[in-house]
């Protein structure tokens, strides 16, 4: 059961941090982000969603996976309310 969420956390993160990152490089317009924002949720996704899909994978340890998928979520939640608290409303 573990290695089922492992995978739908990896391929779910990839898929956003895909997204994401088309969005930040021009390829996509349909963020509804800042830029330095839509960069920063691309990178993570990615390179959390490659970090889950090499220990799945390679190492045969989905339980890490699992957790290095719901950690990007955490990252970008906490970045997010960053955003929010520190951002100029103008």
């Amino acid at each position: 059961m573990v290695k089922i969420f492992a995978w739908l956390f990896v391929a779910f993160n990839l898929y956003m941090g895909g997204d994401f990152f088309l969005n930040a490089i021009g390829v996509l317009q349909t963020s509804k982000y800042s830029a330095s924002a839509t960069w920063i949720y691309g990178i993570v996704l990615l390179l959390m969603g490659g970090a889950g899909a090499y220990f799945c994978a390679f190492k045969g340890d989905c339980k890490t996976a699992l957790w290095i998928g719901a950690a990007a979520w955490v990252v970008i939640f906490l970045f997010l309310l960053g955003n929010m608290i520190f951002g100029k409303y103008n």
